[in-house]
């Protein structure tokens, strides 16, 4: 688990909204924007693992694709 007030890449995380097997999920804030968004950040032990690279990308691919009329 990665502490609050961390940061990754522009990225302040406020707090761990959810943790799962593969990954967590933190409430985040972008420096510079204020925008605040949830990063998840995948579990070290598959950093390393290729296929599970894979499906996280794929998986971010894919998100970046969505829009709500609320953003």
């Amino acid at each position: 688990m990665i502490q609050p007030n961390a940061t990754i890449g522009p990225y302040r995380l406020l707090h761990r909204l959810a943790s799962g097997a593969t990954s967590d999920v933190y409430r985040a804030r972008l420096e510079g924007e204020g925008t605040e968004v949830a990063l998840k950040v995948l579990a070290r032990s598959l950093t390393s693992d290729r296929e599970w690279l894979q499906r996280f990308q794929r998986e971010a691919c894919l998100l970046r694709r969505l829009h709500h009329r609320n953003t």
